[in-house]
């Protein structure tokens, strides 16, 4: 059986993620900024953080069953973070009065308006399948195993301007360039079979093609997330009796 390759899931990957852009990252020019920061606050993160200008995956927790153990922000070129746990989703076991999240929300930073993003996940890691299949063609940059599956593609869209702006209820001229402008996307991504995947671990990784230039050199990727999936016991004690 032939192999796709990474570009055949251009076309026939599943699109399973709704997409919301939260704020644009500029300070200066972003009527939203305080919408982020608030964003941040209620992760305990700074707005820093959900700002960040690399590109970047950060996991969303969710009360008993969505854990957030770690933030494995991108650095530049840097890749890293599958060796350790960046989000728990934990499954209702017995004791347990929450309900299994069938969908996780993520952030990514460090995109810009022009990109293609697209957001994968696999339940391995492989830092050289994809480059021997394809003759080294992604670059080392693509880190998922042979059964990467597609979960979320957008473009990222926003008004460039050149002339003079004002922000609503300012008079003081400002001006910028959105295109130049990071936005950091809220997307929820659907989890299929969530309720067979106890003690199993998931990867997920984002490939971001700047300007929607469909070339790997000029791609980037962030680092790869590590989730891990189990099953939580909510008993007063391990055998589910209380003394």
């Amino acid at each position: 059986m032939k192999l796709k390759k990474f570009a055949s899931f251009l076309v026939t990957g599943k699109i399973l993620a709704s997409t919301t852009v939260i704020s644009a990252a500029d300070k200066n020019l972003s009527a939203d900024y305080s919408k982020a920061s608030s964003f941040a606050n209620s992760l305990n993160l700074t707005a820093d953080q959900i700002l960040n200008p690399n590109l970047s995956l950060i996991e969303v927790p969710s009360g008993e069953s969505v854990v957030l153990n770690q933030i494995n922000l991108s650095n530049n070129d840097t890749y890293g973070g599958a060796g350790e746990v960046a989000a728990t989703i934990y499954l209702p076991g017995e004791g347990c009065t929450f309900y299994a999240q069938q969908s996780l929300t993520v952030v990514v930073t460090g995109v810009k308006p022009g990109d293609e993003v697209y957001v994968a996940v696999s339940k391995e890691i492989d830092n050289s399948y994809w480059d021997t299949l394809t003759g080294g063609k992604t670059a080392g940059k693509l880190k998922l195993g042979k059964d990467l599956n597609l979960v979320a593609y957008f473009k990222v869209t926003g008004q460039g301007f050149s002339q003079q702006q004002t922000l609503p209820g300012l008079s003081n001229v400002i001006t910028g360039d959105m295109t130049k402008t990071f936005m950091p996307i809220n997307l929820s991504i659907t989890i299929p079979d969530i309720y067979n995947m106890a003690d199993s671990y998931l990867y997920l990784q984002a490939i971001v093609f700047p300007d929607g230039k469909l070339d790997w050199n000029y791609a980037k990727a962030s680092e790869v997330d590590k989730i891990y999936i189990t099953e939580k016991n909510c008993s007063s004690d391990n055998y589910g009796s209380q003394y």
